[in-house]
């Protein structure tokens, strides 16, 4: 695998909770503070050793947190977050049902009492701001209006997206839930957004329908008559009349539509003339040319724009672009890239080491990853005729080691010609990369009160070593120390150079 050029991993949206919520686990304390970072590195090592190198970021990244999690869970820490923001669904349904009753109530705007106002300022207000919002929201899908963090948009919807995005928790949470909702805020701000404009086109849907709805019944009790009236054309019916036919003439006629009024009749409907007609002209045409009006240019592009941004939002919800230029993802991905192109460990020991030693050996095998070629191999070391174990080479090239216990003074007519043996039958098989693992423990805790004489054994170690021209890894006795051990093993094993023991590592 090469390392990503991108600063984003494409994940589902389950999938990216799922990693965001590893990563909260692993940089603050679990309720116990049980997580360390020996914890993160020995997930790390199974999960690039089990998915290999040609495992794409994506899946690396969320196969890991899947072992976090489950590791989380097994010590019994809380990992469960909410990100079902149920207030946000509340407060929508209120906008919504607030915005029909608002287009309710102003149908009694503008109209004197049994006369609709065909030049209401509230009716026509309705059509030119939905008009306006067309305009913006085309200009910025054109990017000519505003485009990334300079995006245009009004204090009520910024107003809605902040409540949103902060619906589901606590601000003041702290910790595991703190740390996850401040990046999930920051991921899914794009999905707030395209509910949040989902929710006002529905509640513009409702404006309109509450309008319409009133338009509707007011005329059940109550006879309605038709004029306008205007402080500025008043005197002037030639403008009215253009007005009148350049919009609701556009509605087309039918047989519950009579043709428009002519200039004369506009010049009658004056509302200060209307007392004088023989017949006063009945509003009903002219309110279902108002709900035409209306289903055309507010109901029917708004539920256009509702199912475009129901798209958008399942296409996201599909396809979310996790940022990874966090230091976080960053080590993991390096990690990944170095770690998985290896094979199996295999260890080969002396059926005399002691049950303690092989339960380390175990636990080596358990943090190198989840191969089903790990095997630790028992031996008599001072068999009249030595035999090297028969493992098959796979695809990914094995790491061998020979055990060796720190207690034991070096010789090399019996350890270094034991080695040179195994090596020369293993490489014959296919395997190259062949060191020696020196256990410390035992002798560390034998002259714990004597650190000069570990350098000493170290010493002797590493020149039997270099005289047989094999790699030398010291096995320390804490975990952190064999995670390290596994992490040298694998970086030497990658190189295929040589690496000596640090001796001052190693006088702990």
């Amino acid at each position: 695998m090469t390392k990503p050029t991108s600063p984003f991993v494409t994940l589902s949206l389950s999938q990216a909770k799922v990693v965001l919520l590893a990563k909260a686990v692993e940089q603050t304390d679990g309720k116990s503070g049980a997580w360390t970072s020996t914890d993160s590195q020995s997930v790390s090592l199974k999960t690039a050793h089990a998915l290999g190198e040609s495992a794409s970021s994506e899946r690396f990244l969320f196969e890991r947190a899947k072992r976090v999690l489950e590791l989380a869970d097994e010590r019994h820490e809380a990992t469960h977050v909410n990100t079902k923001a149920n207030p946000t669904l509340a407060l929508a349904w209120l906008l919504i049902l607030t915005a029909f009753a608002g287009g309710v109530a102003l149908d009694q705007l503008g109209n004197v009492e049994h006369v609709i106002n065909l030049l209401a300022p509230p009716f026509w207000s309705v059509l030119l701001w939905n008009l306006v919002v067309y305009v913006v929201l085309i200009g910025c899908a054109l990017g000519c209006i505003g485009y990334g963090k300079n995006r245009f948009s009004l204090p009520l919807r910024n107003l809605l997206q902040w409540c949103a995005q902060h619906s589901s928790h606590l601000p003041l949470q702290r910790g595991l839930r703190g740390s996850f909702y401040t990046d999930w805020s920051r991921l899914t701000a794009p999905l707030v957004r395209l509910h949040v404009a989902r929710c006002l086109h529905a509640a513009a849907i409702a404006f309109s329908l509450g309008l319409i709805c009133s338009l509707l019944f007011r005329g059940f009790g109550t006879a309605y008559w038709v004029g306008w009236e205007s402080t500025w054309l008043s005197e002037q019916p030639e403008t009215v009349k253009a007005i009148l036919d350049w919009t609701y003439g556009l509605v087309p006629t039918f047989e519950a539509l009579p043709a428009m009024p002519d200039l004369e009749l506009v010049k009658n409907l004056r509302t200060d003339q209307l007392p004088y007609l023989k017949e006063p002209v009945s509003a009903a045409p002219w309110l279902i040319r108002m709900m035409v009006m209306l289903a055309v240019v507010v109901i029917v592009p708004r539920l256009l724009f509702i199912l475009f941004d129901t798209w958008r939002i399942r296409r996201w919800q599909k396809r979310v672009s996790l940022p990874i230029a966090d230091p976080y993802f960053q080590n993991l991905l390096q990690d990944q890239e170095l770690q998985g192109s290896l094979g199996a460990l295999r260890i080969v020991a002396p059926k005399t080491a002691s049950e303690a030693a092989f339960d380390r050996l175990e636990t080596l095998l358990d943090f190198w990853g989840d191969e089903t070629g790990n095997d630790i191999e028992a031996m008599d070391y001072y068999a009249d005729c030595i035999l090297a174990p028969e493992w098959p080479v796979g695809e990914r090239p094995s790491t061998i080691l020979v055990y060796f216990d720190a207690t034991a003074t070096p010789e090399s007519d019996v350890h270094g010609n034991l080695t040179e043996a195994l090596r020369t039958m293993l490489a014959a098989q296919g395997h190259e990369r062949f060191a020696v693992l020196l256990d410390k423990g035992p002798f560390a805790e034998r002259n714990k009160n004597y650190p000069d004489r570990w350098l000493e054994r170290l010493r002797a170690w590493q020149a039997l070593c270099d005289e047989t021209g094999v790699a030398l890894f010291v096995l320390g006795e804490t975990q952190d120390e064999q995670i390290d051990f596994i992490k040298r093993v694998r970086n030497w094993s990658l190189s295929g150079s040589p690496i000596v023991a640090d001796a001052a590592e190693d006088k702990q």
